[in-house]
C-alpha cells in the first residue's frame, strides 16, 4: 500500500515536467529556461523551432516519471530507482542539451551588440 504515496507523488512529477513541456510546445514566445532569465524574441532565430526543442528535451526528461508511474503497482523499489535515477542523471542532460538548443538557435552578436554572421 505505501506505493499509493510514491504513486502520487510520480503523478505530480509528471504533471509539473509534462506541463512544462507542453507549455514549450504551445508557447508563441521564446520559453526561459533558467530561473530568472527572460529569452527576447529578438534574440532567437527560429522561435517555433527552438519551442519545440525546449518541448521535446522536457518530454525526454519526464519519460522515467512515466515509466516509474507504471512499475510503482509493480515494484515500488524499481519505481523508486528510476524515477530518481532519472531525475539525477536527466538535471545534468537538461542543463547540457539546453546549452547546445542555445547554441544553435540564439543569434549570435558582438560586444557592440551588433548581430554577426554564423
Amino acid at each position: 500500500m505505501e506505493w499509493v504515496i510514491n504513486e502520487f507523488i510520480t503523478i505530480i512529477l509528471i504533471l509539473i515536467f509534462g506541463g512544462i513541456a507542453l507549455d514549450s510546445f504551445l508557447s508563441k514566445a521564446p520559453v526561459n529556461f533558467w530561473a530568472g532569465d527572460v529569452v527576447k524574441t529578438a534574440d532567437i532565430t527560429d522561435i517555433k523551432a527552438y519551442n519545440r526543442s525546449n518541448g521535446l528535451m522536457w518530454s525526454f526528461f519526464t519519460l522515467p516519471q512515466l515509466i516509474a508511474a507504471v512499475l510503482c503497482p509493480i515494484n515500488s523499489l524499481a519505481s523508486n530507482i528510476v524515477q530518481f535515477g532519472g531525475i539525477l542523471l536527466g538535471i545534468p542532460v537538461l542543463i547540457i542539451v539546453y546549452k547546445q538548443i542555445e547554441k544553435k538557435y540564439r543569434i549570435k552578436r558582438n560586444l557592440k551588440g551588433q548581430e554577426t554572421l554564423k
